[in-house]
């Protein structure tokens, strides 16, 4: 074997070795949540926030948690920075409980900890350049180090020149950058966003969302984000855990979540997203089949086997398929949505066609037009 081959085998184990390490470090959990409560003590008597919560996030993914308002997210992402503490339970960061922090040791913790707040929180008498400065300043570093820091962040969240500006002359996309870039001064390996979108228009959200999805991949920090909005969940998280009253009521890949939600919470906060049935449409169903077509609903749960092929599906009836109207979105490579179609096949095709789930996740007649 020449020397040249034996480089490129040896950059090609190289390269190999370097990929599972990576997965592996992946693969590791970052924090984990073991058994964790929490209970605040009110004039009225004791009330629980958090109850019996098990959950695993990993080491550079974006971890979602949500819920309706009093769910409990709040209190529970803020027991990863130990800005409350459990009553009960455990949680472990690379391993370690944070719980028995103390002193310099829970400093430490809150310096590999980023957080984001949903109303900015910027000091309105300094700068942009001052407010970023705080974090550096409190730990002791330099002043040029800590120019040198905040524009290269200003440079990464896309507020370059903006360093001597005040908040008020700020948009509200623009602050929420500014908070980004603080909660990164101190290179924290964890960021927690909480409810970071909320005040934000729809175009601002998508422009935030995709700035925290980019720092993600570049920075390869760990997201953990609370919202009460799904679509935040769909665009940017790996795994959801929803709350409901202070429990897990599911969690899972995003894209199994959204495809079969288990849990009545769930499906109640994905309902805003459900594409409904046009009135136009609605008006015109009925629910005899004299002299006319029978409308089929198919349904697609992210089942990567199960992709809408409308070709297929004629050749299945026998007969042609008018689309009538649908939705498919793509979540983590997964077909999701439904679509309504019509067709003059008859009975039997029609009945032998709905168990046909190799080219559905499930279907049923609605009606006829």
């Amino acid at each position: 074997m020449s020397v040249v081959s034996l480089r490129q085998q040896h950059a090609q184990t190289a390269a190999e070795v370097s990929a599972l390490v990576h997965q592996a470090v992946a693969a590791k959990a970052h924090i984990e949540v073991k058994s964790v409560g929490k209970t605040y003590h009110a004039k009225t008597g004791p009330v629980t926030a958090l109850e019996a919560i098990d959950l695993t996030i990993h080491r550079g993914e974006i971890f979602g948690i949500i819920g309706r308002s009093g769910a409990g997210k709040s209190s529970l992402i803020r027991t990863f920075n130990r800005l409350e503490d459990v009553s009960e339970g455990q949680i472990l960061i690379d391993g370690d409980d944070i719980g028995r922090l103390r002193g310099a040791g829970l400093v430490g913790l809150r310096r590999r900890i980023g957080m984001i707040f949903q109303h900015f929180n910027l000091l309105s008498s300094q700068t942009v350049l001052e407010n970023l400065a705080l974090p550096l300043k409190a730990a002791g570093h330099k002043r040029a180090d800590i120019e040198h820091r905040a524009r290269e962040l200003l440079a990464l969240v896309g507020l370059e020149g903006k360093e001597h500006v005040y908040p008020s002359r700020l948009s509200g996309g623009q602050k929420q950058r500014v908070g980004i870039a603080r909660a990164l001064m101190l290179e924290p390996e964890i960021l927690l966003c909480d409810e970071a979108t909320s005040a934000l228009d729809p175009e601002t959200t998508q422009s935030i969302l995709s700035l925290l999805k980019e720092i993600n991949t570049r920075l390869g920090l760990t997201i953990v984000l609370i919202t009460h909005e799904m679509a935040v969940i769909r665009q940017i998280c790996d795994h959801v855990v929803v709350l409901e009253q202070g429990l897990v009521v599911e969690q899972g890949p995003v894209w199994q979540i959204f495809g079969k939600p288990q849990a009545d919470a769930t499906r109640s906060l994905l309902a805003p997203l459900a594409t409904q049935l046009p009135v136009d449409l609605q008006q015109r169903l009925k629910q005899t089949s004299a002299g006319g077509q029978a409308v089929i609903e198919l349904v697609y749960d992210g089942d990567s086997a199960r992709e809408p092929d409308l070709g297929a599906i004629a050749a299945a009836l026998g007969a042609h398929v008018e689309l009538l109207h649908g939705s498919i979105d793509r979540i983590q490579g997964h077909a999701q949505g439904r679509l309504l179609v019509a067709t003059a096949a008859p009975e039997n095709r029609i009945t032998q066609f709905l168990k046909n789930s190799r080219l559905f996740s499930s279907a049923k007649v609605v009606g006829h037009v």
